[in-house]
């Protein structure tokens, strides 16, 4: 599955509210945990079916349970975020 895909939506997604860098900061430090976040992810598809593509929510999980995609996708979100 081709993770990186959606991270150009999820950041203008985060740029929009505002979330960019608390979520890159967050990503950073939760890292480890990537794989509970994942479980999560997976646990709470049924019910955002109506609100999300099932892919976007899948390469979500997918990101989460590789430590490195997950601190890349932190880097990109700070890359997103300079003027």
């Amino acid at each position: 599955m081709q993770v990186d895909q959606y991270w150009h939506e999820w950041a203008h997604l985060l740029q929009r509210w505002g979330l960019q860098g608390i979520t890159a900061s967050f990503l950073e430090a939760a890292a480890p945990a990537g794989i509970v976040m994942a479980q999560f992810v997976y646990m709470g598809q049924p019910f955002m079916r109506e609100h999300t593509a099932s892919g976007q929510m899948e390469a979500l999980a997918a990101m989460l349970e590789n430590r490195q995609q997950t601190l890349s996708f932190a880097r990109y979100l700070r890359e997103e975020s300079k003027p």
